[in-house]
């Protein structure tokens, strides 16, 4: 068994006040969730695929951003690098607004020469 540290496990904000992050987001079939890590529910965002009428696109790199400073700014966005049916490569960009619990703006970036 290979020894992990805590902070593999657990997002941490800021290391020397040892300060958690409340939510933990991740993709789970083709659909953002968070995991609240005070309460331990999770729950369903939305399908990203979905959102830009893809077929077949599989997340190779995930990441969150939160507008602004944290907790207090409801616009949160998340950044997927994706590869759509094996052909090219494609960054979605969705704003995510967690009062309305809605996608309020998306963007999308593919390296097809058009």
């Amino acid at each position: 068994m290979i020894y992990r540290n805590y902070e593999d496990y657990i997002p941490i904000t800021n290391k020397s006040n040892l300060v958690f992050e409340k939510y933990i987001y991740f993709i789970e079939d083709a659909i953002i969730c968070n995991y609240d890590t005070s309460t331990g529910i999770k729950k369903k965002l939305f399908n990203y695929p979905k959102e830009f009428g893809l077929k077949s696109c599989n997340a190779i790199k995930f990441e969150v951003r939160q507008k602004g400073i944290k907790n207090i700014s409801p616009i949160i966005y998340f950044i997927i690098l994706c590869d759509v049916q094996t052909f090219y490569k494609m960054v979605l960009l969705y704003e995510y607004n967690i009062h309305t619990n809605t996608v309020t703006n998306t963007r999308k970036f593919d390296d097809r020469n058009k």
